[in-house]
Order: structure tokens, then C-alpha cells, then sequence
């Protein structure tokens, strides 16, 4: 969410986003709100792990916690999956908004040092993701300064 914001505040209006990713404005929001998709919560999963796992000291952690969290972040990564076994990106045929919202949560979520299995589709369109530079540049950056760091 942070991304779509910096995009929306520097250099493009939300009207102008939604014509560069050429998807109706309703499948946009499906996949930016309410947890990033429909019928999950991913981001609210997501997040559940980052502090109860990453953030948290290890001698702090209450890792039945973070396993719930995880295993709903699973269960967001089957719905992902297929979404992927019939399109090529989130949205439809071409790389959208829905695919860097959901790519920067999958790249934290599998750079916290947690074993996430990512399934067969979305492990494919994971890859294109991390080939894009665009990607590498802006969603893949070092966040190590937060880790075991409880405050903001």
C-alpha cells in the first residue's frame, strides 16, 4: 500500500494508475483493499508474521502466533495461485497494480527467514517479477535495520 502512495503522491494520480494498468477500477480495488484480495486477508497475515516474527526478538516470540498467521498466508498464497493458473498476471493478461501490491508482500514474507513454500503458479510469476529491474529496485530492498526491532 505504501508503494501505491508513493506512486499516487510523486508522480501519478489514481485515475492515470488505473489507465496505466488498464483494469477496471472495481478489480483494482478488489485487490488493493480488504487485505489486497477478495477472499483472504494477505496483508493482515502478512503482517501478523513480519512483527510476531521478524520484529520480534527471538526470545520474545510466540510462535504458535506466528504459525497461525503463516498458515493464513498459505491459504492467501492457494488463492493466489489460482488466480495464476488462469491468467498470467493478478489482473488479466498484462502486469498491473494487483501484481505489486501482492509482489511486495510475498518478497517480505519469503525474506524473513520463515520456510514459505510458494506454490507451482505463483512461484513461476514470482520469478518474472524479481527479473523486472523496476522491481528489484523499488520493492525489493534491504530491510534488515527492522529486524528483531520492536518499536517503529
Amino acid at each position: 500500500m505504501e508503494l501505491i502512495n508513493y506512486l499516487n503522491a510523486h508522480f501519478y494520480t489514481k485515475q492515470q494508475l488505473l489507465e496505466l494498468s488498464k483494469i477496471p477500477e472495481s478489480v483494482f480495488q478488489q485487490w488493493q483493499s480488504n487485505g489486497l484480495m477478495p477472499k483472504c486477508s494477505f496483508q493482515p497475515a502478512f503482517m501478523g508474521t513480519f512483527w510476531g516474527y521478524y520484529r520480534m526478538p527471538p526470545n520474545k516470540r510466540d510462535m504458535v502466533t506466528v504459525n497461525r498467521h503463516l498458515d493464513s498466508c498459505i491459504n492467501c498464497l492457494e488463492t493466489i495461485n489460482k488466480q495464476l493458473q488462469q491468467t498470467p498476471y493478478l489482473a488479466g493478461s498484462t502486469l498491473s497494480l494487483a501484481d505489486i501490491v501482492v509482489g511486495a508482500v510475498i518478497y517480505r514474507l519469503t525474506s524473513q527467514g520463515l520456510m514459505i513454500p510458494l506454490p507451482k503458479y505463483v512461484s513461476d510469476w514470482y520469478q518474472v517479477l524479481k527479473s523486472r529491474p523496476g522491481y528489484k529496485t523499488w520493492v525489493m530492498s534491504d530491510f534488515t535495520e527492522l529486524k528483531a526491532r520492536e518499536d517503529f
